[in-house]
Parts: structure tokens; C-alpha cells; sequence
């Protein structure tokens, strides 16, 4: 379990880029509690030649049992 507000890195798995990316992500599942509002953000907050480090947040009352994030760098 990730804590609220949670923050993720991802080191690039194949080799280092030469320079740094530009970064995309989306969610790709999200499975919440239907008696409560859906509040969720997920953003790119850092980007290097070696890694990039993802943002999930939620807040109020919201009831999240799972959330998937994909993401894609490229130059």
C-alpha cells in the first residue's frame, strides 16, 4: 500500500537514454468503493536520463481499492 499522496520511481529497464524523456501517463484501472465520490490525480513529477517518478493522489473521502498507472518515455 502506497500513502496518500504516494510516489513511485521507475528506472528505465533497458538502457539510459541520452537525454531526458518526455514522459506519459495514464491510468489503466481503477477500482473504487461506488458509494463515494471518484477523486484521483497521477502525474510525471521528476524526469532524468535514468528514471522518472510518478505522483498517484487522492483526498477527501475517497475509497480506492485499486489503482494501475501505465506510462510510456520517449525522446
Amino acid at each position: 500500500m502506497i500513502p496518500r499522496p504516494g510516489k513511485i520511481v521507475f528506472p528505465f529497464a533497458e538502457k539510459n537514454f541520452k537525454n531526458s524523456p518526455s514522459c506519459f501517463v495514464a491510468f489503466s484501472l481503477l477500482d473504487m468503493f461506488r458509494g463515494k465520490n471518484v477523486r484521483v490525480k497521477v502525474s510525471v513529477q521528476d524526469v532524468s536520463k535514468t528514471f522518472a517518478s510518478i505522483s498517484v493522489d487522492t483526498w477527501g473521502d475517497s475509497e480506492n481499492w485499486t489503482i494501475g498507472v501505465t506510462g510510456m518515455a520517449i525522446l
